[in-house]
C-alpha cells in the first residue's frame, strides 16, 4: 500500500511526526495575542521571530505615542515665549479648544434681511423709471427664493442666547482662567449657520493645560450660560 493509505493508530494518512516543521507537540511555544509561535531551533527561525516581535513592539510604541498620534491627525501646535534677549522657550503640555457663545448682536442682527426687489417705478441714479425684471412664474413683489432667513421663517432664539451682554462675556473669560486654569483665550465676532439657524455670536479659542478634558469645558459652559441643548466643542490641537 502507498504511504497515504497506510493505517497509523487507526487513521489514514502520513505520520505528522515525520515532518519536523509541523510537529509542535515536543517544542516550546511562544504565546502572543492571537498567535502561537514555535520556539526557534535555527538561526533562520530566530531571525524571523525577532522580526515579528520588532514589528509588534513598533506598533505598540506608535499606538501609545501621543506625539505620533497628534502629528498623524494634523493637530499639533507649539507655543513659544521669546525673551527680550531673543531666547526662545517652548511651552509644552497645552490643549486648545474652540466653541461658540452668543453675544449682544446675536439677538439684534441674526436675521438676514430679505433682498430688496425693484418695483415697476424704481429709478436708477435719477434716470427714467426702470421696469422690474423677473423670472417666469415669480412675482416681482416676492423676495428671492434665497431669502430663507427672513423674520418668522426660523426658530426663535432661546432665552440663554438672547440675553447675553458683553460684561457677561468678560466675566466668562475670567472663569476660564480661574476655573480651568486657561493660560489665555481670544474671541472673535463671527456669523454662520449650524444645526438650527443663521446666527451672530463669538467664537472662542481657549488654551488650557492638557489635563483639562472636554467635559470640564462643557461643564463650565453649561453652568454659566445655562443652555438647554447640546454644546458644540472643537478640540483644535495639542502642544505635547
Amino acid at each position: 500500500m502507498s504511504e497515504k493509505n497506510t493505517p497509523q493508530d487507526g487513521k489514514l494518512g502520513p505520520d505528522p511526526s515525520r515532518y519536523r516543521f509541523h510537529n509542535y507537540e515536543n517544542r516550546k511555544v511562544i504565546n502572543l495575542p492571537g498567535v502561537r509561535l514555535p520556539y526557534p531551533k535555527s538561526w533562520v527561525e530566530l531571525c524571523a521571530l525577532g522580526l515579528v516581535l520588532a514589528l509588534i513592539a513598533l506598533l505598540l510604541v506608535r499606538v501609545t505615542d501621543k506625539d505620533f498620534l497628534a502629528s498623524a491627525s494634523g493637530r499639533v501646535f507649539s507655543i513659544f515665549e521669546i525673551a527680550p534677549d531673543g531666547s526662545v522657550q517652548n511651552i509644552p503640555g497645552r490643549t486648545r479648544y474652540g466653541f461658540w457663545t452668543p453675544g449682544e448682536n446675536t439677538v439684534k442682527k441674526s436675521v438676514i434681511p430679505p433682498p430688496q426687489v425693484p418695483t415697476a417705478n424704481a429709478t436708477v441714479s435719477g434716470n427714467e423709471p426702470q421696469a422690474a425684471t423677473k423670472e417666469p412664474g415669480v412675482s416681482a413683489a416676492q423676495p428671492s427664493p434665497i431669502a430663507t432667513s427672513s423674520p418668522g421663517s426660523e426658530p426663535p432664539l432661546e432665552d440663554w442666547e438672547a440675553n447675553v451682554t458683553d460684561e457677561q462675556l468678560v466675566e466668562f473669560g475670567k472663569k476660564l482662567k480661574t476655573v480651568l486654569g486657561a493660560t489665555g483665550y481670544r474671541r472673535h465676532e463671527v456669523v454662520g449657520q449650524g444645526r438650527v439657524k443663521f446666527k451672530r455670536g463669538w467664537w472662542w479659542v481657549v488654551t488650557v493645560p492638557s489635563s483639562v478634558k472636554p467635559g470640564q469645558v462643557g461643564a463650565l459652559y453649561r453652568d454659566f450660560f445655562k443652555p438647554k441643548k447640546e454644546i458644540y466643542l472643537e478640540s483644535m490641537g495639542e502642544a505635547p
